[in-house]
């Protein structure tokens, strides 16, 4: 695959939109140490584990770590440590190291479907945003598919991933609709119309490239984003995009005020910036 803006909007945004959907999932039904893993693993491993994540629970990934590499020192085979370890040094941005440990973790057979899916999913991430390897991302995210196939994040990062890369766009498109439709978070599907809105733009479709976005800034709002630096991209994202849709259109006025709004919550959006270098005067 070849290299095509916007690639770190894209890594930003879909490693965190991940890492945030899986600790949804992993409140709601968190993973336990099977009996007959609970024999092999030392009691003072297993309460620096539990610490880990407790303070994992509480959003302090900094001190969770350090647990969590406690229980690793003494058992660093331990599939569910070295997954708890891989989300928290993922949502501290240290994607590389979280990275490490999720392929570690998926060497142990003990660790749950559910969270090899995540596994897969953070390290095809990290493919792109490190390596710069697509064709690894992709072989990662179909992996994650075919082991947790109700996993619709997968089912997006491929989506994002061939819509990004301008290949592929049928099956793109495919891929997107499945994560809209099968999501069971309203919050989340605005990332997924977004994933669906990019993709009819890069297919020409450009009504309902806009109708797509415009949908995913209503939720946006309707949540009350933006709470945090998070938000700040999302939503510079969610307007660069539809300001290349206007663009597409014609629109020129809109096209330069979503543009404008793309850089008002993130300075740095690279994209935007060139978007508006080209057009100075709005014209």
């Amino acid at each position: 695959m070849k290299n095509r803006s916007p690639l770190i909007g894209f890594c930003l945004l879909s490693l965190a939109i991940s890492i945030l959907h899986a600790q949804e999932v992993i409140a709601r039904s968190p993973p336990s140490i099977p009996e007959e893993r609970s024999k092999e693993i030392s009691s003072l491993a297993r309460s620096y584990y539990n610490l880990g994540k407790e303070l994992y629970s509480a959003n302090n990934c900094s001190a969770a770590i350090e647990y969590f590499e406690k229980a690793l020192d003494m058992h660093p085979k331990w599939g569910e440590a070295l997954y708890y370890n891989g989300i928290c040094h993922s949502g501290k941005t240290d994607y590389k190291s979280g990275a490490l440990n999720m392929m570690a973790a998926i060497q142990d057979p003990g660790l749950g479907d559910k969270e090899r899916a995540w596994a897969y999913i953070i390290i095809g991430h990290d493919s792109i945003f490190n390596k710069r390897q697509f064709d690894e991302a992709e072989s990662s995210y179909m992996r994650a598919r075919l082991i947790d196939p109700l996993n619709v994040e997968a089912y997006n990062a491929l989506a994002y991933l061939y819509a990004n890369q301008g290949i592929n766009l049928d099956k793109a498109l495919k891929f997107s609709n499945h994560a809209v439709s099968k999501s069971e978070s309203r919050f989340y599907k605005l990332y997924y119309l977004d994933t669906r809105g990019w993709i009819y733009y890069k297919k020409g479709t450009y009504d309902k490239a806009e109708r797509d976005v415009l949908r995913s800034l209503k939720i946006a709002k309707e949540y009350g984003l933006p709470v945090d630096d998070f938000d700040n991209i999302t939503l510079s994202e969610l307007h660069y995009h539809l300001g290349m849709i206007y663009l597409a259109q014609n629109k020129r006025t809109e096209a330069m005020r979503s543009i404008d709004k793309s850089l008002e919550f993130n300075s740095n959006n690279n994209d935007a910036i060139r978007i508006r270098m080209e057009y100075p005067n709005g014209q």
